[in-house]
């Protein structure tokens, strides 16, 4: 009766096998017929070389759980294909999500500190990608990254502290605000503009209004009205809009 039952459920199972010795010892005391798993499919890909005189840098970051201890790896190699540096570390407790924005903001660091600045960072994270954009900001000789989630939230401040070479998180700009767009990322005072300090604008728009994120209330407002949102969900994003800072 239990072989019968076995049996009988055996037919709904839509799993396979792992197709090792002992799943297969099992399978024939059993009698049961072994399910395969699929072929494997084959996809080319090929690997871009970067310029001369660029540094290309590979990287990948990975949780053992979400969240759980976190690590990363990443390749360094030049024009000809070469391989400069080949690193991996552990990088504490964290979702994969966090687990690939550090991976590039390490193999970064990594990169500074060995005085390459011509860099192509490429990831196989597309979220990722879209966080960081082209959100890096020089200001009086400092780096600043801003990077956050899925729907921008949680936001993500980050400075570059050069003597110790690591990436500090900021968890307020000061009297600092924050211009950023795909083409053009500007720090400046917000002396003689009181009440947009510690803010970061986005090329986002809920309607004609242009969006903001204040790193006071930790949500997104509008300038000139009373919207308010913890997520981007409900504004829109235009790539092709840029930032000028007049030099009076």
């Amino acid at each position: 009766m239990i072989r019968r039952e076995i049996r009988a459920a055996a037919i709904l199972i839509t799993g396979h096998s792992l197709n090792s010795i002992a799943d297969l010892q099992i399978l024939k005391t059993w009698d049961l017929n072994a399910i395969l798993p699929r072929a494997p499919r084959i996809q080319p890909c090929w690997w871009m070389p970067p310029r001369n005189g660029i540094v290309k840098i590979n990287c990948d970051g990975s949780s053992l759980d979400n969240p759980r201890t976190t690590g990363f790896g990443a390749t360094y190699r030049i024009a000809s294909g070469d391989f400069l540096l080949v690193i991996w570390r552990e990088i504490g407790v964290n979702n994969n999500y966090m687990a690939e924005c550090l991976a590039i903001l390490e193999s970064v660091e990594v990169a500074i500190q060995r005085n390459w600045r011509d860099i192509w960072v490429e990831s196989n994270s597309a979220v990722t990608i879209m966080a960081f954009g082209s959100f890096v900001v020089e200001f009086n000789n400092e780096i600043v990254s801003v990077f956050g989630g899925l729907m921008g939230k949680p936001i993500w401040v980050f400075k570059l502290d050069r003597s110790v070479m690591k990436w500090v998180k900021l968890e307020t700009l000061g009297d600092h605000v924050l211009f950023l767009s795909h083409t053009t990322s500007i720090l400046v005072l917000a002396a003689g503009l009181k009440g947009i300090e510690n803010r970061i604008y986005f090329p986002r728009f809920h309607g004609k209004d242009n969006a903001y994120y204040s790193l006071s209330t930790g949500s997104y407002h509008c300038f000139g009205s009373k919207y308010s949102c913890e997520e981007w969900l409900t504004t829109s994003e235009n790539w092709n809009c840029t930032w000028f800072q007049s030099n009076n």
